[in-house]
Formats: C-alpha cells, structure tokens, sequence
C-alpha cells in the first residue's frame, strides 16, 4: 500500500505541473467560447467523478483480494486511479479558471453597455442643446426681423407724415387730416376728403361730388377759389382734387392723389388749365 501511495502522488504531481501549462494557454483562448466550455467541463467533471467512485470501489475491491495479485498488478490499479483523480483535479481547475474569465467577460460587456447608454445619453442631451440654441436663434431672428419690420414701417410713416403735413403753393395751404375712411385710400376722393375734411362722406365718385355737394347746401359754381374742391365730370368716375393757388378759370394750383396712378397727396401739375381736360368743371366751396 505504501508502494501504491507514492505512485499515486507521483502521478499528482505529474498532473498538476501538466496542468500548470494547460492553464496558462487556456488564458488566451477567446472568451465569446468560454460559457459552452464551462457547461463541457462541468458535464467532464461529474463524469470523472463518477468514475472515480468505481476507481476506488475497485481500488477497495483490489485491497481485500491480495491474494494471487501480483505487485505489479497493484500498482497499475493504483496508477490508473491517480491518474483518474488527476484528471479530476485538472478539469476543476480549469473549470475555475474558465468561470474567472466569463465573470471577466461578462463584467467587460456591462461595463461596455454602460458606457454606450451614457454615450447615448450624451448624444441625446447634445442634439436637444443644439436643438434649442436653434429654436432660441430662430426666434432671436424673427424678433429682430420684425423690431426692423416696425421700424420701417414707423419710418415710412414719418415720412409720408413729413411728406404731406402741410404745404403751402401760392396763397393757401392744406393739412392731411384722419377721418377719410369712407372713401378708398389712394384714390382721389379719399385725398381730397383727408385734405377738406369738410366734404361729405359719401359724395360718391369724383364726377359726382358738385351735385352731392349742392343736394346738401354747399356753394357750385365754376369759381375757382383757394380753398375750394375741383370736380370733373367726364361722364365717367371724374376726378376731384383741392385747389390751392388761383391765378385765374385757365390758370390753378390743386393738390390731389391718385394722379397718373400716384396714391400720395402732392401737387403734381404746378400751374395748369382745368378746362383743357374736358367735360364740365364745377367748384365746391366750404361753407361759412
């Protein structure tokens, strides 16, 4: 039996050393394979270990049937049972090894899949940032467009102001009031009535604006006057506008809008003939 022990150590030893170099090449096999090798070693280990129990059953077996064995007989059985517990030493222990390296694994792949989630976050906060420092700039823009929009606008309206407050031509001048929404903006009525806010609200066209005038007890005549209101009557719209300056009938300043398309108030024609135009020419004059 002593005999048999030794060997059985010898052949430990043997083992664990050839082991020794089994495990460290194991280290650098890949690690998407180790989880089927664990389940391998696993189904290995519990099938040596099975047959270790037989081993030494026959090892008890071969211990009380001394006789008619011969010592060399004996140390094979033994031989052959250490070198089933090596066996067994050797797939536990890569076993154990090969758990480390999956547990490696597994820890790398959630450490990888957090640090892609937090990337992903990062992604998403970067792109809202820039999304609202977009929104924030459109905004700033349009801001910006329409602060110059209402400065144009307030611009233009100093001007045109400027433009027609009041202008003094010969001996009368005239001032642009409110009020003259009754008639077209732009058209001759709407400039004369802003002009003479005294003419009526609804006189009509400009061809009718003497006889509406003389319906409700204003002056017409063919007088012209500074002051008065001029309309033509061709038989069609007509077309009114307020004098300004009289040198004689063939001889007048007026001012007026919607001249050769012109929408603004403004002395277009300097000193003209009203009865070169034709049609009948009537003079409206404000009461008192």
């Amino acid at each position: 039996m002593r005999h048999k022990h030794i060997i059985l150590l010898s052949a430990l030893v043997l083992s664990m050393g050839t082991y020794g170099v089994t495990a460290k090449a194991d280290t650098k096999v890949e690690l998407t394979n180790k989880t089927e090798q664990v389940q391998t070693l696993s189904q290995k280990i519990t099938e040596l270990t099975v047959k270790l129990a037989k081993i030494s059953h026959e090892e008890d077996v071969l211990d009380k049937e001394t006789v008619g064995k011969t010592a060399q007989e004996k140390d094979q059985t033994a031989i052959e049972l250490a070198a089933r517990k090596a066996e067994i030493v050797t797939a536990q222990s890569e076993k154990l090894i090969l758990e480390k390296l999956e547990k490696e694994r597994q820890a790398e792949e959630a450490k990888k899949a957090e640090e892609a989630r937090k990337a992903e976050e990062a992604r998403k906060a970067e792109e809202e940032r820039k999304a609202e420092e977009a929104r924030k700039a459109e905004e700033a823009r349009k801001a910006e467009e329409a602060r110059l929009a209402e400065e144009a606008r307030l611009a233009e309206e100093a001007r045109l102001a400027a433009q027609n407050e009041v202008v003094v031509t010969g001996n009368v001048g005239y001032t642009v009031y409110g009020g003259a929404g009754t008639y077209p903006v732009g058209q001759c009525t709407w400039g004369v009535k802003s002009v003479a806010p005294w003419a009526g609200p609804y006189w009509g066209n400009g061809g009718q604006w003497g006889a509406s005038a003389a319906a409700e007890g204003f002056v017409v005549n063919q007088t012209p006057a500074p002051g008065a209101i001029i309309s033509w009557n061709d038989g069609g719209y007509g077309h009114v506008a307020y004098v300004i300056a009289v040198q004689s009938e063939t001889s007048i300043q007026v001012v007026e809008s919607n001249y050769g398309g012109k929408p603004n108030i403004s002395n277009y024609r300097g000193w003209f003939n009203p009865l070169a135009g034709g049609g009948t020419v009537s003079y409206i004059h404000p009461k008192g």
